[in-house]
């Protein structure tokens, strides 16, 4: 007689995110982990007297996609995306050798990048936008199911449904950086 035993796990790790058991929620703290890896890695190639500027570009174009992977399928409860949002703002503090009680909306806004809990919103939106005007038939019908959610999103940061419809993505990310601009201390 075959006897197979089956160990229990607490997560388990699908398409590179990892999945809690209980509760099904996708785990922020490897992305976390591996931002804050390439991040130290760029930080040691450029040295002590780096060019800030060239150290954002960088850290958006290498760090920020393993920050942010997963994001748009995911729905991250506050304290996920809190610590997806410290992350960034510690690289902000890091590059410009600021102290962690000060805040870094302005120095984000200056380098026009959004806060990550912005980007995320960002990102679902487009990926809906994506899937919604795809020649598949079933990506439609999916788009069309998540339509008053991705609305809902949107409303969180007062974009309107006509902005969500027919911008494109360019002037998407514009209509949040305006957002950023009546509020980019808070």
């Amino acid at each position: 007689m075959l006897v197979v035993y089956c160990c229990w796990s607490e997560r388990v790790k699908y398409l590179g995110c990892y999945f809690t058991c209980n509760t099904g929620e996708v785990d922020p703290s490897c992305f976390v982990g591996k931002f804050y890896g390439s991040f130290n890695n760029i930080i040691n190639v450029l040295g002590s007297k780096r060019y800030e500027m060239l150290t954002v570009h960088l850290v958006k174009t290498y760090c920020l996609p393993s920050l942010l992977y997963g994001c748009e399928i995911s729905n991250l409860n506050t304290s996920d995306a809190r610590s997806l949002d410290v992350a960034w703002n510690n690289a902000f503090r890091k590059i410009f050798k600021g102290f962690w009680r000060e805040s870094v909306k302005p120095l984000q806004f200056y380098c026009r990048c959004l806060p990550v809990t912005m980007l995320i919103a960002l990102r679902k939106i487009q990926f809906w936008k994506k899937m919604y005007y795809h020649d598949s038939i079933v990506s439609h019908i999916l788009a069309n199911e998540c339509y008053h959610s991705v609305l809902a999103v949107a409303a969180r940061y007062n974009i309107s449904a006509y902005h969500v419809m027919h911008s494109n993505n360019f002037a998407l990310k514009n209509v949040f950086c305006m957002v950023t601009l009546h509020n980019p201390c808070e």
